[in-house]
């Protein structure tokens, strides 16, 4: 069950958090992973900078990456110091040249810093106690804060949909629509889900060139359950912006379009948001989604082929394609 949206006005919206006035037409305003492309200046890194926003919105493997290169570079300044203070202030050292010394101070740090602590090497005296002491502090704080990260990381809600990699103009209905495919790409369910496109180009005001922006009426904008791949499809009538454009003024006008989504994920029991952006050169004309599902009448069940989720084929159109048939 979906909803239809009420046609809306061509007047250009004021309040997408972007500026209108363009410094550099050439720059896209949200990048493919969602973010907006902007860069802050003006105050200090450590003032813009925030440690858990920053660890909680790494990749996986930069992440992992990251705590394994702490854990030996604070491994390796322990067993420096340990080195410094002496060795013979280890108790139990299998002594010997100073790579092996070293090795020794270094697993010791390890056996420290993680609370092991084996047994057989121990800490002699006032400075390597204290030493071994602060190090210990040093490893439950840093343990307690992994684990927080770890479980926040693992909690996030997310949408995990899938953007078709190019937005497209393909024949729709009696004209054309401009067209964006998303599926699920894991095996969550994600009911309630609203769309919403903005479509962005420059435009002449004043011997002023500035990107103006509007949100354009969707054929759907409500889908009850994302269950299988869903195109979002704006028609392009005569209350579209994109309206008797080829792909040249479109090219021209540096067209942007921004789709957003958001739904109730029911397995996080929580709202997710996902959004992307396509540019001028990531929107495609004469082409049409190839079917992206089929049907196995042994097993009774719909496949969803995510490897097709942004495949198009070409099809026979007029040579400005986008123009309204």
């Amino acid at each position: 069950m979906a909803f239809h949206q009420k046609k809306e006005s061509t007047r250009p919206l004021e309040n997408t958090g972007f500026a209108t006035d363009r410094i550099d037409a050439n720059k896209r305003f949200v990048n493919k992973n969602g973010s907006p492309n902007v860069a802050m200046t003006g105050i200090s890194p450590l003032q813009r900078f925030h440690g858990y926003h920053y660890m909680l919105s790494l990749p996986n493997w930069r992440f992992f990456l990251l705590i394994v290169f702490f854990y030996f570079i604070i491994n390796f300044i322990f067993a420096t110091l340990y080195i410094a203070i002496g060795i013979e202030h280890l108790a139990g050292v299998i002594t010997g040249s100073f790579f092996d010394n070293f090795v020794e101070a270094y697993f010791f740090s390890a056996q420290t810093l993680t609370t092991v602590g084996y047994g057989r090497i121990s800490p002699v005296g006032l400075p390597a106690n204290i030493l071994s002491s602060f190090e210990a502090l040093i490893g439950i704080m840093t343990l307690a804060i992994i684990t927080g990260l770890l479980y926040g990381r693992f909690t996030k809600p997310r949408a995990f949909i899938k953007f078709s990699n190019n937005a497209i103009i393909a024949p729709f209905q009696d004209g054309f629509g401009l067209m964006v495919r998303i599926a699920p790409s894991k095996l969550n369910s994600i009911s309630e889900l609203f769309a919403t496109m903005t479509v962005s180009l420059n435009e002449e005001i004043d011997g002023i060139i500035k990107s103006n922006f509007y949100s354009v009426p969707l054929q759907l904008d409500k889908l009850m359950n994302l269950a299988l791949s869903w195109t979002i499809v704006h028609p392009i009538d005569s209350d579209s912006p994109l309206f008797n454009m080829t792909k040249e003024d479109i090219d021209t006008k540096r067209v942007q379009v921004i789709v957003h989504l958001k739904g109730f994920d029911e397995g996080f029991s929580n709202t997710v948001v996902a959004r992307t952006g396509y540019v001028w050169n990531e929107i495609k004309t004469n082409v049409r989604f190839k079917p992206m599902f089929k049907y196995l009448e042994e097993d009774k069940k719909t496949v969803l082929e995510l490897h097709k989720l942004s495949e198009t084929e070409e099809i026979l159109a007029t040579p400005n394609a986008v123009k309204n048939a």
